[in-house]
């Protein structure tokens, strides 16, 4: 049964997560959305930003619109008065999330002036915007006007793809166009401070690799060729300072030293607004970043994970659909060994454990993020088929219990068992019940005139007459020894008088023998014109129940001296005696419904001292006295 059971549950382990792992891969949207909302809440919780104080923003605000006539292009004059100030502030290195793509039409000297401001500067990116195609490919890169394209450090790509629900999580960081690769603005930034060129960055088998130094630091990509952006915060966690602000020297004093400064659009009216998975506004509801916030904590993630602390990056499909078979197994195997009402430790244990295990292994240690919809799924799922089996299991196995049970006691009184097991008490107690004890005569030299197989159904025929007998009469069939039925009454429920009930049903076990006897194919099996004969003989009085034997086997019985006397006063319902012998205490519980005659004392084997017995010719003849 362990052994069947064990199959059972390591097959609803591996099956469980096949099941989940296949439908993941029929309904990819509908998993991935819970899944990337719960990695988003999951990774916002968890987030430390060490490189957030390398990093800041000069935005174009509200505050500088008012300033400035918003609805003519901006003289790039006053770019190149940001690009000093910004220098003379310490930054480390500027780059412009605007794109600059139109010249004025008559003063060429405003991008001239510009210009030479970022010559002079020396680390100085421009963005550059990449078409995209009707059918989502990346079509040619729109370069900023040629005075400025030819007088900063490079041109970084302002582009980030959207995720299915809208939501920038991801950043793509090379852009090959035409002969030329672009780098993405954060990246470019990056390499701008730390004085590498687009020379020092290749990309090859499903990664970028930056030569620093004698070191090459990889950056590990996805399979759509992008990462993972490790948000600081929601908006407003990079330390942002207003465009006029630094126009007109009115920041704190190293505010902006050794950052990495982002310029670009945060008024309202430019309308860069992005959804982002920070979850500022609640969970399940992402909020939204300006692009030059996303292009800054692109920088952040860059810079965290190329100076040792790694890229975020998913687990493959592979590695979940086995994650989520481990799952599925851990959860399966507890369950074979622990009793069903205990079955919910399992999910106490595992689902926590999951987590905490995850974090540390996953997240800490390889910067993965964990999945949590198939392994958590696997886990409560086989969980509850396991419940689900084990409770079925135990109701086959209460149900054979209860037919095999139903063979020796009355269905009422089983029902009335299971309601109230307590009434099987163990080990056992004395009580006063009435016992009856029935034997075929002369049986010994009928089944060696018979032979085994006969003998087996003459007997067989026989006992299913009698049980039905007795049951009928709330008696509980004890055991059957050899060819004799023992027989409890008023155990392991009452019903009335137990006394009354086993005379009662002993009545009937004659006349059911008669039609028994009367029946040709029962003769004609039995090879005997006369039929069966037995005696029955029924003793009321004081006697031990309860569960007895050895501790691996145990038989629910009675013992005691009134059961032996019962099974001598049997002895006596033969030749010219009735056969049904009472004793003196049935008789006084059931001598009105009973015509009977003594037997005066009697001496029976195991008795030193006559016991007075009664023979029963019948049912009274009156109802009055039967009642």
């Amino acid at each position: 049964m362990k052994a069947t059971h064990l199959r059972v549950t390591l097959f609803l382990g591996c099956v469980i997560p096949f099941v989940l792992v296949f439908l993941t891969h029929s309904f990819p949207g509908f998993f991935q959305y819970f899944e990337t909302r719960l990695g988003d809440l999951y990774f916002a919780s968890n987030r430390d930003a060490p490189a957030l104080n390398t990093v800041a923003i000069v935005g174009f605000d509200d505050k500088t619109l008012e300033h400035f006539d918003w609805r003519a292009l901006l003289d790039h004059r006053v770019h190149a008065k940001l690009v000093r100030n910004l220098k003379k502030a310490g930054a480390r290195a500027v780059a412009f999330d605007f794109a600059f793509l139109r010249p004025h039409a008559t003063d060429q000297k405003q991008h001239e002036i510009f210009a030479e401001a970022c010559r002079d500067f020396g680390k100085v990116v421009i963005g550059s915007i990449v078409t995209e195609t009707d059918d989502g490919s990346l079509g040619p890169v729109k370069k900023p006007i040629a005075v400025l394209d030819s007088s900063v450090n490079a041109l970084g790509i302002l582009f980030h793809p959207l995720d299915t629900d809208s939501v920038i999580r991801r950043a793509k960081l090379r852009f090959p166009s035409g002969k030329e690769t672009f780098n993405a603005l954060a990246l470019q930034a990056f390499l701008t401070a730390e004085g590498l060129s687009s020379k020092d960055v290749t990309a090859n088998d499903g990664k970028i690799e930056v030569k620093y130094g004698a070191d090459v630091l990889p950056i590990e990509l996805s399979a759509e060729g992008t990462i993972l952006i490790s948000y600081a915060g929601p908006a407003g966690t990079v330390a942002t300072y207003s465009y006029l602000d630094v126009l007109q020297g009115k920041i704190p004093d190293g505010a902006l030293r050794d950052r990495v400064v982002f310029v670009g659009p945060t008024a309202k009216i430019f309308q860069d607004y992005r959804q982002v998975p920070t979850f500022s506004q609640g969970i399940g509801v992402a909020s939204t970043m300006t692009g030059v916030e996303i292009h800054a904590n692109t920088y952040i993630t860059l810079a965290e994970g190329l100076n040792g602390q790694g890229f975020l990056h998913r687990l493959s499909p592979k590695g979940v659909a086995l994650l989520t078979l481990v799952c599925g197994l851990l959860t399966a195997l507890p369950s074979t060994f622990l009793e069903i009402y205990l079955g919910w430790v399992v999910l106490v244990i595992l689902l926590p454990a999951y987590f905490i295990l995850s974090h540390y292994f996953f997240l800490v240690q390889m910067r993965i993020l964990p999945p949590f919809i198939l392994p958590c799924a696997a886990i409560v799922l086989t969980y509850l088929a396991v419940l689900i089996h084990r409770y079925l299991e135990e109701r086959r196995r209460r149900k054979r219990v209860r037919s095999m049970f139903e063979h020796f006691v009355p269905t009422h009184v089983v029902a009335r068992l299971e309601r109230d097991p307590q009434l099987l008490q163990a080990p056992g107690m004395e009580r006063e019940l009435s016992v009856l004890f029935s034997d075929i005569r002369d049986f010994t030299a009928i089944a060696e005139r018979l032979g085994a197989e006969k003998t087996v159904r003459v007997l067989n025929r026989y006992f299913e007459v009698m049980t039905e007998v007795i049951l009928k009469h709330d008696g509980m069939v004890d055991k059957f020894i050899g060819d004799a039925i023992l027989a409890v009454f008023g155990e392991p429920v009452s019903k009335g008088n137990h006394a009354q009930q086993a005379v009662q049903a002993a009545l009937e076990m004659r006349q059911a023998l008669e039609k028994l006897n009367d029946d040709d194919e029962f003769r004609q099996l039995l090879g005997a014109p006369d039929g069966l004969d037995s005696g029955i003989a029924i003793n009321t009085g004081s006697m031990f129940v309860g569960n007895l034997g050895a501790l691996k086997r145990k038989d629910y019985t009675v013992i005691g001296d009134a059961v032996n006397l019962c099974s001598r006063l049997e002895g006596l319902a033969k030749g010219d005696n009735p056969r049904l012998i009472i004793s003196e205490t049935t008789f006084a519980a059931t001598k009105k419904m009973i015509e009977a005659k003594s037997l005066g004392e009697v001496t029976v084997k195991g008795k030193s001292l006559p016991v007075v017995a009664y023979g029963v010719l019948g049912p009274a003849r009156n109802e009055e006295a039967a009642e």
